[in-house]
């Protein structure tokens, strides 16, 4: 297709009209990634007259009438989001002869790049055509036939279609995003069997910021920070870059990660280049605003020695990433890092490595008692509540999370906590129900 007339249909049927886009987020997060999303689109730093519309359906947040620029934004500001899917064709197809013909209609070299390969999904409910296998045959013949390469099983690409039926009716969707969006790419070294997903921990870290539910503070600008940030049984540290993230506002795109729309058959629209050098200079701007601050301080501990390892590499790549992008030197990062050994039912780590007083965020992913010695889940829930308890007589504030598998051991963490002010929310990650439980010890948020 000759170069000048992909540029007028770009301009066209991308960046000059309205989309539909299927923003994934993990289970039982939806309304909390249908809150950050009409956040963004309330503030965008690339003015727009257009109002989309932000529900939420079987899980997953629709973005209806969004122009392809906002979209963009969206995609590189959002924290709590899976993946973000474009609707490039819908139409209808009644049988499996419908479909083929329907499919050789959609536009696919107009997004598609023809020098990297593509992966195709599919899935079919309460559709005439419903053996997946044959709608993801046919998407593929219709994108080979038109000099596109489809990914081998195995091979890695960034670039993905996902073909949908839903009653005879057949959406065709794009991948912005390429890899999930909680790939942020600090994450050099990790041995732990379940590490909690980016995405879910940023989830939680708002949740446990927020004072009510229905709130939506936790995502306005000019976030105060808490003085220390404590991580007990840190594991490979996730829950502590997640939390520097959200307390210092840093876009997850400035952690050198790539998307799939940056390498389609066109280049992003002018205004991308603008929008991160936005962006960039508003995070500069705050974290050196924060430089001229106190240092706000951090603690990871953990038993294991291998934990310790890989969130120490994980600071560092974590650390490195964000001056690079900032051109800053990573001795005027705000935050200093002590990692300590240190079993949590033997004592205060925070004591131990002489931290006291001024604000506290605590947030705690325990193992469920399999790295403890001696004690039961249960029982060690309940020594971890009396040691958040104990915190407030010694910091001026105090706020956290813990999460639960079992819904005893949720129990037995309340049944011990003597802080004023706890509220619940389930979660799933890997088909496993996970009570995130917010306490503190005081209504204001610590962030």
């Amino acid at each position: 297709m000759p170069k000048h007339d992909v540029s007028g249909r770009v301009k066209r049927q991308v960046f000059g009209k309205l989309h539909t886009a299927v923003i994934e987020t993990g289970g039982g997060l939806a309304e909390s990634v249908q809150k950050e999303v009409k956040h963004i689109l309330g503030e965008l730093r690339v003015p727009s007259e257009k109002s989309p519309e932000v529900l939420v359906s079987s899980g997953r947040v629709v973005v209806r009438r969004a122009g392809y620029r906002e979209l963009l934004e969206l995609l590189l500001r959002l924290s709590t989001a899976s993946n973000m899917w474009l609707t490039i064709a819908r139409g209808e197809a009644p049988d499996p002869a419908a479909l083929r013909s329907y499919l050789a209609t959609v536009p696919w070299r107009l997004y598609l790049p023809s020098a990297h390969p593509v992966q195709v999904s599919s899935d079919s409910h309460s559709s005439a055509v419903y053996h997946e296998g044959l709608i993801t045959e046919a998407a593929e013949r219709a994108i080979k036939a038109t000099g596109v390469e489809i990914a081998s099983k195995g091979e890695q690409t960034v670039h993905h279609v996902r073909v949908r039926l839903r009653h005879d009716r057949v959406r065709v969707e794009l991948s912005l995003a390429g890899n999930p969006l909680w790939h942020r790419n600090y994450r050099a070294a990790f041995h732990a069997k379940a590490p909690l997903r980016e995405d879910m921990a940023q989830s939680c870290i708002k949740f446990a910021a927020l004072p009510q539910e229905n709130t939506e503070s936790a995502f306005t600008g000019g976030r105060p920070r808490p003085d220390t940030i404590c991580v007990p049984l840190c594991g490979s540290g996730t829950l502590l870059f997640e939390s520097l993230i959200y307390f210092l506002e840093i876009p997850p795109f400035l952690l050198g990660r790539e998307y799939a729309y940056q390498d389609l058959s066109f280049p992003p629209p002018p205004s991308d280049r603008w929008l991160r050098d936005v962006l960039l200079r508003e995070t500069r701007e705050r974290v050196q605003k924060a430089a001229r601050q106190a240092p706000l301080r951090a603690l990871l501990t953990d038993v294991s020695e291998r934990a310790l390892e890989d969130a120490r590499q994980n600071w560092q790549r974590f650390c490195s990433l964000l001056c690079s992008a900032l051109g800053i030197d990573a001795d005027a990062f705000p935050v200093r890092v002590e990692f300590r050994r240190h079993d949590i039912t033997e004592g205060d780590p925070l004591s131990a490595a002489g931290h006291g007083d001024g604000t506290l965020f605590v947030p705690l992913n325990p193992p469920y008692g399999k790295r403890m010695k001696g004690t039961g889940a249960g029982a060690f829930y309940g020594k971890l509540a009396d040691w958040v308890s104990s915190l407030s007589e010694r910091h001026a504030a105090v706020s956290g999370f813990v999460l639960a598998s079992e819904e005893s051991d949720w129990r037995d963490f309340l049944g011990h906590l003597r802080l004023p002010h706890t509220r619940t929310r389930h979660i799933t990650q890997g088909g496993l129900d996970i009570r995130c439980c917010a306490f503190s010890d005081s209504i204001e948020r610590t962030g």
